[in-house]
């Protein structure tokens, strides 16, 4: 039986130095100026997000495919939010609104593309 991750880790019982550990990592993320490595780094410790709140990473998932705009090479940023939809639905199965604005910034940059 696959278990969600939010189903078996409830923000509440997780301890305040856990939390602060959690908030610092993400916050040396932030500052990585590159914008594919923080995308990358970003996305692979996405599951610690439930440390600090149930529903945060789905935030933090829309916000990584908006991030994904900014990548000039149409391949890479396509590469990038496939992973990027993997790693959510990896998370939360059912979670599906960064896998429809995923599909639609695909498809607007192979217009561009195209043009």
């Amino acid at each position: 039986i696959y278990v969600f991750l939010a189903e078996r880790v409830a923000p509440d019982l997780i301890p305040e130095i856990t939390k602060e550990t959690c908030r610092n990592w993400f916050y040396k993320i932030a500052i990585i100026r590159e914008l594919l490595p923080r995308i990358f780094v970003e996305a692979a410790i996405l599951q610690c997000y439930n440390f600090l709140s149930k529903n945060h990473y789905q935030t933090a998932l829309i916000q990584l495919i908006k991030m994904c705009r900014g990548i000039a090479d149409p391949l890479v940023a396509a590469f990038t939010r496939c992973y990027i939809c993997r790693v959510g639905m990896a998370i939360d199965p059912t979670f599906r609104e960064h896998i429809d604005s995923a599909f639609t910034d695909s498809l607007h940059c192979f217009y561009q593309v195209m043009k």
